[in-house]
């Protein structure tokens, strides 16, 4: 094989990489719908939620759903909720996830922030389709963050403000 076909088949592979790539974009794009509502806060938020975790959302009794994606993000990064109340966290990524506030399995300290008295929560492997829900009992910025990909900087923040006070 000479110098030019080696060229030639080094850019029929790349090409063909980014055609896939550009396809696997398309279809999880088709595969996802915008929602928007106020959370109990009165916070308008706004939120992409795949179709097929919609009831998921719809469902849980939680104060805020939080989607865990392909992105290595967690949508949205921060929640504001009141002390007791519930976050629920939905796992849309083809990848394996955690939801993790423990310092003990952080290899950085800024991964984790937890209030004065607040316990760790871990939620251990979440696989696609895989739910977590943490009820939040001590008011405080709490940072999570997911085990495999906290080198990528995957974190997210629940902000519990002190319980409501009834009417």
């Amino acid at each position: 094989m000479n110098h030019t076909e080696n060229r030639q088949k080094g850019f029929v592979t790349v090409l063909f990489v980014l055609v896939l790539a550009l396809l696997l974009t398309a279809a999880m794009l088709l595969a996802r719908t915008v929602v928007s509502g106020t959370g109990k806060t009165g916070k308008k938020v706004t939120q992409t939620v795949s179709k097929k975790h919609k009831k998921t959302a719809k469902k849980s009794k939680a104060a805020a759903v939080v989607q865990i994606t392909n992105m290595l993000t967690f949508s949205p990064k921060t929640v504001t909720i009141h002390q007791g109340e519930t976050v629920h966290w939905d796992n849309i990524s083809m990848i394996v996830h955690t939801v993790t506030a423990d310092p003990k399995l952080a290899t950085m300290k800024e991964s984790v922030k937890l209030p004065k008295g607040a316990k760790t929560f871990n939620s251990g492997n979440l696989d696609h389709g895989e739910t977590f829900e943490h009820t939040f009992t001590v008011p405080g910025t709490y940072r999570y963050f997911c085990i495999p990909h906290e080198a990528a900087k995957m974190r997210g923040e629940v902000i519990v403000l002190p319980k409501k006070k009834k009417k």
